[in-house]
C-alpha cells in the first residue's frame, strides 16, 4: 500500500466513506451535521495509490477548530487554540494495517500547521484503546450518540 493524502477538495470522498462506515455499517442513522459545510472544516482522505483504482477514497477523517465544535460541555476548559478530530473512518478493506493511525496523525500534522497546540475528540468507548495508543487521554464525562456510548479524550501537539 502506498498511502496519498488529501486536503481540500474531496469532502464528497469524505461523505461517502462516513456514510459506508458510520450508517451502513454502523447503524447510525445520520452522519452529517452543520459543521460539514463549514468554511473552516477540512476533509483527511487516504488513498492508495498502488490500488487498481487509486482514486477510490479508503479512509478519511474532518478537522477543525474545537470552538465550533456547540457539543463542547461549557466544563471542558478547551484551549483557546486546540482543534478537534472527528469522523475517522476506514473502509473495510483497508482496515488492520495502521490505516487510523496514519490518518490520525496527518490530522495533528495539518491541525499543527493551522495553529493547533492540542488535538480533541469524542471517542466511541469501544475505540479508546486505539487512541490511548495513539497517546490520547480521556477527560470529562462519558455522553450517548445515538445509544452508543462516548468519551472526550485529547493530545498535547508538539
Amino acid at each position: 500500500m502506498a498511502i496519498v493524502f488529501k486536503h481540500g477538495r474531496n469532502m464528497h470522498d469524505a461523505l461517502n466513506i462516513r456514510a459506508n462506515v458510520f450508517m451502513v455499517e454502523q447503524g447510525f442513522s445520520y452522519d452529517f451535521d452543520v459543521l460539514d459545510g463549514n468554511p473552516e472544516v477540512m476533509y483527511i482522505t487516504a488513498y492508495d495509490d498502488e490500488a487498481a483504482d487509486p482514486e477510490s477514497p479508503i479512509g478519511t477523517t474532518r478537522i477543525f477548530p474545537a470552538r465550533l465544535e456547540q457539543q463542547f460541555p461549557e466544563d471542558m476548559d478547551a484551549a483557546p487554540d486546540a482543534w478537534a478530530v472527528g469522523r475517522i473512518a476506514v473502509m473495510p478493506e483497508a482496515r488492520h494495517g495502521g490505516l487510523g493511525s496514519l490518518l490520525l496523525r496527518e490530522s495533528e500534522r495539518v491541525a499543527a500547521e493551522n495553529g493547533a497546540s492540542e488535538m480533541q475528540l469524542h471517542a466511541q468507548v469501544r475505540a479508546m484503546p486505539f487512541y490511548h495508543a495513539n497517546g490520547y487521554q480521556e477527560y470529562g464525562p462519558y455522553a450517548d450518540d445515538e445509544g452508543v456510548p462516548h468519551q472526550w479524550m485529547r493530545k498535547a501537539l508538539q
